[in-house]
């Protein structure tokens, strides 16, 4: 399945539109004015990175955002180069952390817990990892950051 066949037209809007606001001196308003719908403006403004925005605090307001989150869910990601890439530079906030008394992944954003990663193997090599960023699902967790 193709990934405009998997989001609503509000979704896909909002997924061409962020770029607008992050690379040309539009704002929110002037898409309001232009007659985006309201929900698509409010998307696009979760999803776009504002001006000196450090990265993790980005990716933080976007995850506390339960719509911004499954718009930029991945259905899946395959290989370990396409994982690696995925999080290249961007484990700063990581911690090492016991999931449901499993080894896993902590990222911490402004003090709270804001991705939790479970990660499973298949004898010494990592054969999936769980990227679990909906509030829901991450208030249900048992998570234990270990300490360093």
């Amino acid at each position: 399945m193709r990934w405009d066949e998997c989001w609503s037209p509000a979704w896909q809007a909002a997924a061409w539109l962020h770029d607008v606001l992050e690379h040309t001196g539009a704002t929110a308003a002037d898409l309001a004015a232009e007659g985006v719908p309201a929900d698509v403006v409010r998307l696009v403004e979760i999803l776009s990175r504002r001006p000196g925005e450090d990265y993790l605090d980005f990716i933080g307001r976007v995850c506390a955002d339960p719509a911004a989150v499954r718009l930029g869910t991945l259905p899946e990601i395959r290989g370990a180069d396409a994982v690696a890439q995925l999080y290249k530079g961007r484990a700063q906030a990581a911690r090492t952390a016991l999931v449901d008394g499993e080894i896993g992944v902590a990222v911490i954003l402004s003090g709270h817990l804001r991705i939790a990663l479970r990660i499973t193997f298949s004898g010494d090599r990592i054969a999936g990892i769980e990227a679990l960023a909906d509030a829901e699902r991450i208030a249900a967790l048992e998570v234990e950051v270990l300490e360093r």
